[in-house]
């Protein structure tokens, strides 16, 4: 789940990334002799802050030509309207042959909103994933897995917002390992120009020879005395 947007101008929202696949899922027949697979989502966001809370219902149909092979998956989004704070997030799907279904919750999701210097979070993307239409209009090849093998490349998306049009901050990158006291493996360091009251960022990371494990990608925005700092989480792979 990825915040993205600012509650200043009423932009903010969670972008929540799923990949469903199972011998469980139930298909349909269309009319025209397709299968299809209906899942219902029902989100549940709450800001600790307030207590306020925001809901999302909806239900996705997948269309397929054949009916899920052991091994097959599919892999979407939902995108969720919210304004800025601290929110718990919780998402259920189901089928109505499935009656316990499938269960995420993600505790800190942070949607800023204020006056100050401010970077969202970064959505990670692989080339030839899932195409999100992101936030700048185009398409994102969001990676739902949220996983790589070493030796790839890794596409981040992220906006930039509190800096006044065309004027100057710093972007720091860094991936390193999730234990604390470990060193920088990779460090992107540049000086970027503000497109106004929001900048869409997109960068590309080629990973090092990494082992298999969890890596924390730190994106640092400054500029004068402000600096906003977001961490995300990387897996990477075991050779096949």
């Amino acid at each position: 789940m990825f915040a993205l947007g600012d509650g200043r101008d009423g932009t903010g929202e969670a972008l929540i990334t799923f990949v469903l696949g199972g011998a469980q899922m139930s298909p349909e027949r269309a009319p025209d002799g397709n299968t299809f697979y209906p899942v219902h989502f029902h989100v549940v966001a709450w800001d600790r802050t307030t207590s306020r809370t925001v809901t999302l219902d909806t239900t996705r149909r997948f269309l397929r030509d054949q009916p899920l092979q052991p091994g097959d998956r599919f892999a979407g989004w939902l995108e969720m309207a919210l304004p800025g704070g601290d929110w718990q997030i919780a998402v259920r799907a189901t089928q109505e042959s499935d009656s316990s279904g499938a269960y995420a919750l993600t505790r800190d999701v942070h949607v800023d909103s204020g006056t100050v210097l401010a970077v969202s979070d970064a959505v990670f993307g692989l080339t030839g994933s899932t195409r999100w239409r992101a936030t700048d209009g185009g398409d994102f090849p969001i990676n739902a897995l949220g996983a790589w093998q070493s030796d790839s490349r890794v596409e981040l998306y992220y906006e930039v917002h509190g800096v006044l049009a065309n004027g100057p901050y710093n972007t720091s990158i860094t991936l390193r390992p999730a234990d604390a006291k470990a060193k920088d493996l990779v460090r992107i360091a540049t000086t970027d120009r503000s497109q106004g009251s929001v900048t869409r960022v997109r960068r590309s990371m080629v990973l090092p020879h990494l082992k298999a494990g969890s890596y924390e990608v730190t994106i640092t925005i400054e500029a004068g005395a402000q600096r906003s700092t977001r961490v995300e989480t990387l897996v990477v792979l075991a050779p096949h």
